[in-house]
């Protein structure tokens, strides 16, 4: 089961913060699945995660330059 599925109610309208939101989704999923795994595969859960927190630190600084 995802923790987020990717909905286009979750549309902001402005297509490159869209993407980024959609790279969210998808990378938050991965990080899902990689846990589900078990710990045979917490190396992949532990990368999952780092790419989820270096995806969302740039994902963020990305959109204040935006509201700048």
């Amino acid at each position: 089961m995802p923790l987020l599925n990717w909905d286009d109610r979750l549309l902001v309208g402005v297509e490159p913060m869209d993407q980024t939101h959609r790279e969210f989704v998808e990378l938050l999923g991965e990080l899902g699945r990689a846990a589900q795994a078990g710990s045979d595969a917490d190396a992949d859960a532990f990368a999952a995660l780092e790419r989820l927190i270096e995806h969302t630190v740039l994902h963020f600084r990305q959109e204040e330059e935006w509201m700048v």
